[in-house]
């Protein structure tokens, strides 16, 4: 079953809505400081607001303190590696993607971030290879996701043709 969440689509209603859940966040967080669950929420608007530094301080200790079988794991690797490439830091953002990689080989939002930060670093046969493997491989097993349809599609299709085309090839 996929729900479909409309009311995030108006960008004032969406200003207005995080500002609020901001503002719950922070008092769930006085509440609450350790929980890992917690800090990856609380990082997600710091991340939006661009304050980058702040959220991946919060990630990072929310990674610290989650159980290597918490849902919130990939989501907050992807968080985390956004991030690093937002702060143009792309080889730390590669670094995090390989770590979770290491818990997850065919995490197709991870490839996806993995070839945009190694293309923008000029990695182009890196990029082409996370993005041949998005295309050629398929997940094992179920988890909750969120992540944009067609990264094992029409994405990665039109993101390979694009570096291929960059290349002259």
């Amino acid at each position: 079953m996929e729900i479909h969440h409309v009311g995030y689509i108006n960008p004032e209603l969406r200003a207005r809505k995080l500002q609020r859940d901001f503002r719950l966040l922070k008092m769930e967080y006085a509440e609450n400081p350790d929980d890992p669950f917690v800090l990856f929420n609380l990082a997600a608007p710091h991340a939006e607001f661009k304050n980058h530094a702040e959220a991946l301080t919060l990630m990072r200790r929310s990674l610290r303190l989650s159980d290597p079988q918490d849902s919130i794991l990939r989501k907050l690797y992807a968080m985390m590696a956004n991030c690093h490439r937002k702060m143009g830091q792309n080889s730390e953002a590669v670094q995090v993607c390989l770590a979770n990689r290491k818990l997850y080989p065919d995490d197709a939002e991870m490839l996806h971030i993995e070839a945009i930060a190694r293309d923008d670093s000029g990695d182009a046969a890196g990029a082409e290879c996370c993005y041949r493997r998005l295309l050629d491989g398929r997940e094992n097993g179920h988890y909750f996701a969120s992540v944009a349809d067609g990264l094992r599609g029409h994405i990665s299709r039109h993101n390979l043709a694009v570096l291929l085309f960059k290349q002259k090839r």
